[in-house]
Formats: C-alpha cells, structure tokens, sequence
C-alpha cells in the first residue's frame, strides 16, 4: 500500500473526527471509504489561507461526479484551482445537510 494513500486517509479522517466529533473508527470507515471511491481523483494537497493558516485538505479533482453545473459557465479567474473537498462531502453524507463542496486556492503544494 502506497504510504500516500494511507496519509491521506489519516489526514481525512483526522478533520473528520475534530469536526464532526466522531470515535476514530468511525471517521476512518468514511475516510477509508471516500478514498477508494475517488483513488485515481484523490489529491493531499496544502495552502495558505488568507488567514494566514496553513491547511491540509484531501480534495478530488473530478468536480463533475460531485457537482452539476446549472447557468452559464462563469470564467473562472485565472489562476484559480478548483477542487471538491472530500471532507465537506463526508460531512454532507454524514449529516444529512447539503453545503458547499467546493476548496480552491491560487496556490497549493501536492503532498
């Protein structure tokens, strides 16, 4: 098993556990789960917020198998990346509620 994709599961299931207040089973069941679903997707990226903090995030690339876009395609600064946060997307299943997907950043590193 490659170790990056063990981090990354960690790394989901860590925010998981720290905002959902989940036991570490739990949230490695869904992180374990959401990273097989979405393997060939499945980046560890890191950036800076404009807060100034610097986060980790697991996000997938394939915006379309989570999102529908409806209305005109708006242009997209340049620049920009676009990613669906997986996190957001456990805590959407977990929780019933639907929110925003989307992470973007200008700039980000590839862990």
């Amino acid at each position: 098993m490659k170790k990056s994709i063990r981090k990354s599961v960690f790394t989901l299931a860590w925010d998981l556990k720290k905002s959902l207040s989940l036991n570490m089973s739990e949230s490695l069941s869904w992180a374990w789960y959401l990273v097989k679903e979405n393997l060939e997707d499945c980046l560890l990226i890191s950036f800076t917020k404009k807060s100034g903090e610097n986060v980790k995030r697991i996000v997938s690339k394939s915006i379309s198998k989570f999102y529908t876009f409806k209305g005109s395609d708006r242009k997209v600064k340049e620049g920009l990346n676009k990613f669906i946060d997986l996190s957001k997307v456990a805590k959407n299943l977990i929780t019933g509620k639907k929110g925003s997907l989307f992470t973007s950043c200008y700039n980000y590193n590839t862990l």
